[in-house]
């Protein structure tokens, strides 16, 4: 799966507008003008997604050896439905 790797930060311009950067500075996402605090809290989401996805995965790969697919079936098809999602299947 090909994306910038983390982390990602929420940097703000000198003029207010907040942007998505990974490492070295790249930036990622456009900037934006903060509307009100649900755009600062979907960018946070956003630059979060890196070491979200990561720590799911890792967490999905050892759900089976623990058969939880016994006992939280629902919650494990959530995250493997949530892992594809992100690779984009």
């Amino acid at each position: 799966m090909k994306y910038t790797e983390g982390p990602w930060e929420v940097d703000e311009t000198k003029n207010g507008r907040i942007y998505i950067t990974g490492p070295g500075g790249r930036q990622i996402t456009p900037n934006i003008d903060v509307e009100d605090e649900q755009d600062r809290a979907d960018y946070n989401l956003m630059a979060a997604a890196p070491e979200l996805y990561q720590a799911l995965e890792a967490m999905a790969g050892k759900a089976g050896k623990q058969n939880w697919n016994d006992k939280y079936p629902d919650q494990l098809a959530a995250a493997y439905a949530a892992l594809a999602k992100a690779r984009g299947e």
